[in-house]
């Protein structure tokens, strides 16, 4: 990861948001994934040294400055969801803005490590408020407007790196900056020179562009014809690196999420589905899935594929009709793969394969003469087999799981599906008695009178029939 990312930020480039849209934010954080106190939280080699560094920037000359911080970020590319946060608090983005207003680190400098900290943050999908609960924010927020505006004298360089900055490293981005940013960062990608140096630049833009929520408007005239560009360009001269070419894709699904009028230039002009298949492929030849989560999480291969699977579950929940079925089937056989390579490994990637099977098995993606195609790939064996790894106390499998069956068995069990080839219908049969024999009758028993006693129970058409072969 060091070689493919901190290369790229060695010559790179008050004050809270409201307060109450913090305090929700920050308990469901902590209700998620932190419920130990600081004073609970145990100091590591890591984050000891890193603070250590820190504190050292503000008492040594610039170019000890440099090194410190590139060693810094090597250790932010081993630290782990509990050490990044010890490390990157309120107060540490204060102090740093405070050594920036003292003349004793150069903004230039805090911005090597502030986009590097931040693209590894969204890469290893670490929610932090900190950053927008900080002094420094409201600096950067300035400096943009301000640089935006010096139409006459701009600091290109320091235009750039602000934008970066603030769209690494923020969680909630005001709507009026990202119209500003966004084509800041877009007029970065889409230089087509060949130097590394450019393409490094161009990577952390996209990279950066990657980091908008999928929630968060953009105006599609800052971006659509750019965008386009990017990735058509791409795939004529394969120009991006496979990290770049994903951020962009992840950009526009972002954008395809908040406007359902991209769906002819994602499916028809940009090939969504051919390209990430292949993207997926190539993915797998370098990522052994079969090692623990802790050993994948610290490479950008296994990132990326988990952000091409978020990335194509966007695009299934958001499709209204899919003319490519071939190519969604092999898609599915793809995804069929990594599921196989990986269930040994207990990692979160066969989680996102049954998110990706649920969206791929609505009845809008497959017309029902063509679900068997969907089910030839081996997605429902994937699924049964998520089923019988996994306890009833997860409700988000329980959720999943049977939203899958559900689907799936009602699409079977529809007039028009019988009626267009009875041999289906024996199709469904022998799902269901592999299900029986193999136990995972059990596993549907209790998926369905949970589900009766949740708050789930309108949403799903609880017949046992559909789902048994004693029925």
């Amino acid at each position: 990861m060091q070689h493919l990312i901190s290369s790229s930020y060695q010559n790179a480039h008050d004050a809270t948001v409201a307060s109450a849209l913090f305090s929700d934010a920050n308990a469901s954080m902590k209700e998620d994934s932190d419920d130990v106190t600081k004073d609970e939280i145990r100091e590591t080699p890591i984050t000891h040294m890193f603070t250590k560094l820190f504190y050292e920037l503000e008492d040594c000359p610039e170019i000890e400055q440099k090194v410190k911080i590139l060693e810094m970020n090597e250790m932010v590319d081993k630290m782990d969801e509990e050490e990044f946060r010890q490390v990157f608090t309120v107060e540490l983005f204060n102090r740093i803005d405070q050594m920036i207003e003292e003349k004793k680190l150069s903004f230039e400098k805090s911005a090597v490590l502030l986009k590097h900290a931040g693209c590894i943050k969204k890469l290893k999908c670490f929610f932090l408020y900190s950053f927008d609960e900080s002094l420094l924010v409201k600096r950067i927020r300035e400096m943009i407007i301000d640089e935006n505006e010096n139409m006459e004298e701009k600091n290109e360089k320091l235009f750039i790196d602000s934008c970066e900055c603030y769209i690494t490293q923020s969680f909630l981005y005001l709507f009026s900056l990202l119209q500003i940013c966004v084509p800041c960062l877009l007029k970065v990608a889409l230089k087509k020179e060949e130097g590394e140096e450019a393409q490094k630049e161009v990577e952390m833009a996209l990279l950066a562009l990657s980091c908008i929520n999928d929630n968060d408007f953009v105006e599609q005239r800052l971006y659509l014809n750019e965008i386009r560009e990017i990735i058509q360009y791409h795939q004529e001269c394969r120009n991006l690196s496979h990290l770049a070419y994903q951020s962009a894709w992840k950009f526009l699904m972002g954008r395809f999420y908040e406007s359902k009028s991209l769906e002819g230039l994602i499916v028809n002009e940009l090939h969504f589905v051919r390209e990430a298949r292949r993207e997926l492929e190539e993915l797998m030849i370098c990522v052994d899935l079969k090692r623990n989560e802790k050993e994948l999480g610290k490479t950008i291969e296994y990132n990326m594929m988990k952000r091409w699977m978020d990335t194509i579950k966007t695009y299934f929940s958001r499709i209204s009709d899919i003319k490519n079925e071939e190519e969604c089937a092999g898609l599915a056989v793809s995804v069929v793969g990594i599921y196989e390579a990986a269930k040994f490994g207990k990692n979160l990637i066969c989680g996102k394969c049954v998110h990706f099977f649920n969206s791929m098995a609505r009845p809008y993606v497959w017309k029902s003469e063509k679900i068997d195609v969907f089910v030839k790939s081996g997605a429902v064996e994937c699924a049964l087999d998520y089923v019988h790894r996994q306890t009833l106390e997860d409700d988000s499998v329980i959720y999943v799981c049977f939203a899958i069956f559900s689907q799936f068995c009602n699409r079977l069990e529809s007039a028009e599906y019988k009626n267009f080839d009875n041999s289906k219908w024996k199709f469904k049969r022998k799902i269901l008695g592999k299900m029986e024999e193999e136990g995972y009758e059990d596993c549907i028993v209790g998926l369905i009178y949970w589900i009766k006693g949740s708050f789930l129970s309108e949403m799903f058409n609880l017949n046992l029939k559909n789902y048994l072969v004693c029925y």
